[in-house]
């Protein structure tokens, strides 16, 4: 079950990562950096409604999956209606914001991207319907769907002049039509429309940490531009964001990935700690050595296809792509670890886990920036990045009985090796061949690289000899 789960997830990522650098390549061409600069303070804005968008009913009907039928009515509403306020709120707050980061622009936007709230809010309840029956393809095919609806609106919008507006106006709609999808796909549930008070009040308490822990994820991922729209400029902030999104979707569609797929069966499991111990074993290094072998991808080549395809327009986010490529594979450890904490119910510890991410994002977003603008930002980020993926699984893999050497021992294997080919792959590509733009340059870059990844696949295998035929396993599911 597992095996398909994960198959269908790595084919999601890979069409949607393609999708999604499509058409980051035509908006390139169509939007300018001070664009972008809004979008990520956009970004950080919808951030701070994530517990209402997500307010974790979806995880907590997994988790009670054997009483789905009675919880789901009331669930529904509760979605619906605090989407409905965390929609209201936004649009209240978008006056305020535009004012105190001097960006007008943000009030059409917010007011029209708080129209998808209450709409997400509402699709976890299928999503979760699709989760608790296994149904991982339909899953995946939803999200691909969705995915292409939203690329293919962005790319349109851009090109008939919504400019700041793009991003909002391809949210609403592909979210309206996800929805629908969705509800074709898992089948109709009923809302209960007449939840009383006392009922929303009680799911609401019922729901509080995973509400909070919503609130803080949602800080955590955009807690860097909350600063960083203070201390740099609205252009320089758009280089940020524009290098951040082309590697960090590679993270947040592999954490989606996980999430649909593990967290379901993980809780099932939740009891037996041997079986989750042996579970996380045989996952946890392939996960790893996927991740790492696209960000490694990501170091040799992102320099020179950034150049190239938008003629030196985006050059300098490129600093920002390479730094988070790097961190990633060392966090992606951390998704399983968070899985894993959810499935037990540990709230509270990762409620705890989640303060300190954020904190330290946005303090080393403020520092890097004090100390370098916002390229010494990206590598101050992605320094937190990394070192909080290396302690954050071993303290989640403490609730299920496994050692902090144990769990340490499972992120060296492919972590170490990555790092050290990262690192070569790094200093080849930017001192043998600092040109950017030249056939010869590129052509360079192109075999650095597969050596790299020829290198990195011969090193976790001596690492780990299980991961060739647990790949194997995986592809023929």
């Amino acid at each position: 079950m597992a095996a398909k789960g994960m198959a269908w997830a790595i084919f999601s990522v890979l069409v949607s990562k393609v999708m999604t650098f499509a058409s980051q390549i035509v908006l390139g061409y169509l939007l300018s950096a001070q664009t972008y600069g809004a979008f990520a303070i956009a970004s950080m804005a919808l951030s701070l409604t994530a517990g209402f968008q997500n307010a974790g009913v979806s995880k907590a009907l997994i988790q009670q999956k054997e009483n789905f039928d009675g919880l789901v009515g009331n669930y529904a509403a509760f979605s619906l209606y605090l989407g409905a306020i965390g929609g209201l709120l936004l649009v209240a707050a978008s006056f305020a914001l535009a004012a105190t980061y001097d960006v007008p622009q943000l009030v059409q936007i917010l007011c029209v991207s708080a129209i998808s709230i209450p709409v997400m809010s509402l699709s976890a309840i299928y999503s979760a319907k699709l989760s608790n029956a296994f149904r991982f393809r339909d899953l995946q095919m939803a999200g691909i769907l969705v995915a292409f609806l939203y690329n293919a609106a962005l790319i349109t919008l851009a090109y008939l002049g919504f400019d700041y507006m793009t991003i909002a106006a391809a949210t609403v709609l592909s979210q309206l039509v996800g929805y629908l999808l969705y509800v074709r796909m898992a089948g109709r549930v009923t809302v209960n429309y007449r939840l009383s008070l006392r009922t929303f009040s009680g799911i609401f308490v019922s729901l509080r940490w995973l509400i909070f822990i919503s609130f803080l994820f949602g800080l955590m991922r955009n807690g860097d531009y909350l600063v960083l729209g203070h201390l740099v400029s609205q252009q320089e902030l758009g280089y940020y964001y524009f290098g951040f999104m082309l590697t960090a979707n590679i993270g947040v569609l592999l954490t989606t990935a996980i999430n649909q797929t593990f967290l379901p069966l993980f809780s099932s499991i939740k009891e037996d700690a041997a079986k989750l111990q042996d579970m996380i074993a045989k996952i946890g290094v392939m996960i790893g050595f996927l991740c790492g072998m696209m960000c490694l991808i990501a170091v040799g080549l992102l320099p020179q296809l950034i150049h190239f395809v938008w003629a030196g327009k985006w050059d300098q986010s490129t600093l920002t792509a390479v730094a988070m490529a790097i961190a990633l594979p060392l966090r992606i450890y951390a998704t399983l670890g968070t899985v894993t904490m959810e499935a037990k119910g540990r709230w509270r510890m990762r409620a705890g886990l989640l303060v300190a991410d954020a904190v330290g994002i946005m303090a080393a977003a403020g520092l890097g920036a004090a100390l370098g603008g916002y390229e010494g930002a990206a590598i101050a980020v992605a320094l937190e990045t990394a070192l909080s993926g290396v302690l954050i699984f071993p303290l989640a893999a403490r609730q299920i009985g496994m050692s902090v050497l144990h769990s340490s021992r499972l992120q060296a294997k492919t972590a170490l090796p990555f790092l050290a080919c990262a690192a070569a792959l790094y200093f080849a590509t930017t001192l043998a061949t600092p040109e950017l733009g030249t056939v010869p340059a590129a052509a360079i870059d192109v075999v650095s690289t597969g050596i790299a990844c020829l290198a990195y696949l011969c090193v976790a295998l001596i690492a780990d000899a299980s991961l060739l035929s647990t790949l194997k396993r995986y592809l023929r599911k």
